[in-house]
């Protein structure tokens, strides 16, 4: 059952970021080289202090382990998947840091390939920080 559960949310959210960036490159084909720069700039900017913010959030947790919030959710392994979807998180990060890093260096063709893969790793990333922004919002409040 939970295998299932996750194929399907991994599913979905693969399909939205395959949605955004095939949309992207249908409607931004015709984009000039450095406005393509530019975005992939801001891309790389945007991931990169996400990746940074999750990371600090990652510590601020670890360092409140003897909390008796913190040792039920282990307990119940409701901290197993929050530290899940977090690290699956900080994976799509820099993952896309890496596209947007690596889109910055491309011309021609390849630019608009590079980014296409930056834009899917981007939303991609994205549903991923939403999903642990929403679990560290309860523990937050729970403390």
């Amino acid at each position: 059952m939970n295998i299932s559960v996750n194929l399907a949310t991994l599913s979905i959210r693969l399909l939205f970021a395959l949605a955004v960036s095939s949309a992207f490159l249908f409607f931004g084909a015709g984009l000039v080289e450095s406005r393509m720069l530019t975005i992939a700039q801001t891309l790389a900017s945007a991931t990169g202090s996400l990746l940074g913010f999750l990371i600090t959030a990652v510590s601020i947790v670890t360092a409140m382990m003897e909390r008796p919030l913190l040792e039920n959710m282990r307990k119940t392994g409701h901290f197993q998947r929050l530290m899940e979807e977090t690290f699956a998180a900080c994976v799509t990060l820099l993952a896309a840091t890496v596209a947007s890093i690596a889109t910055l260096f491309q011309t021609g063709t390849s630019l608009e390939s590079f980014i296409t893969v930056a834009i899917f790793l981007s939303v991609l990333s994205l549903e991923y920080v939403i999903e642990a922004g929403r679990r560290f919002l309860n523990v937050i409040r729970a403390i």
